[in-house]
């Protein structure tokens, strides 16, 4: 049985939902990272197909780390396209964009994670 097969089984997540689960894996395996919405959900301009871009921003983040988040936010039920992207990894023109239009749906007010 294919992962896409099991997903149409499970009720999909609602896009509230995707959300939540996501910042509970980060809360689970990177506390101390932000949690930043960016691409049309933050926009506000998505449509019903449209995927989820989530970047995580942290000084550093072992490879094991982002390997970790983007497995279990594959495994979430829901067809949509969940995208984790290191913000140590995005060209500084893209790391503007993230600041000034991303939405942070999740930091650690204990830390600074940039």
């Amino acid at each position: 049985m294919s992962l896409e097969t099991i997903k149409i089984m499970v009720k999909a997540l609602s896009n509230e939902q995707i959300k939540a689960k996501v910042i509970d894996i980060i809360k689970k395996y990177c506390p101390e990272c932000q949690l930043i919405l960016i691409g049309s959900r933050a926009r506000g301009d998505s449509n019903p197909r449209s995927d989820f871009d989530f970047v995580i921003k942290k000084t550093s983040i072992r490879p094991i780390t982002k390997s970790i988040i983007k497995e279990e936010a594959d495994a979430l039920p829901t067809l949509k396209i969940i995208e984790i992207i290191d913000y140590n990894d995005l060209d500084e023109m893209f790391k503007k964009n993230v600041d000034s239009e991303g939405i942070v749906l999740y930091a650690n007010t204990t830390s600074d994670p940039a």
